[in-house]
């Protein structure tokens, strides 16, 4: 019996960790429509009390783009990987909707390692449970 509920156990883990790929998989393919814009302009702001950025509570970024010869703005969540890679001057890229260009999406899959740890546990305790060690 200790076998069926291990199994079953190591089964949703692994379905858990599957979840954020599946979910990356159908959003990637609901915004094929989307268009790639390059990011002309990064500025860090935050709320308007006087303090260093990093110890900021609402850190935010005033990302700027242009699509279809207009000049659009949005503020957004901070990532730090994109702005760094904004500020050593690399090409950084934004899915932009088409029909409404003041919705933008970042092309990234948030936290893949936590996913793959998840679909690792869940394995090694299928495994654990087919061995009968239980």
């Amino acid at each position: 019996m200790m076998e069926l509920e291990l199994t079953l156990l190591g089964m949703v883990v692994v379905f858990l960790g599957l979840e954020p790929f599946v979910r990356h998989a159908l959003q990637t393919m609901k915004k094929r429509t989307w268009r790639v814009c390059k990011v002309e302009a990064v500025t860090l702001v935050s709320s308007n009390k006087a303090m260093p950025f990093a110890t900021a509570a609402n850190q935010q970024m005033l990302v700027e783009y242009s699509f279809e010869q207009q000049r659009f703005s949005v503020v957004m969540n901070y990532d730090k990987h994109f702005y760094n890679s904004y500020v050593t001057q690399s090409d950084c890229h934004l899915l932009v909707d088409p029909h409404a260009p003041e919705r933008i999406q970042m092309r990234s899959l948030k936290h893949p390692y936590v996913a793959v740890v998840f679909m690792l546990i869940g394995t090694l305790v299928i495994s654990y449970s087919q061995l009968g060690l239980s």
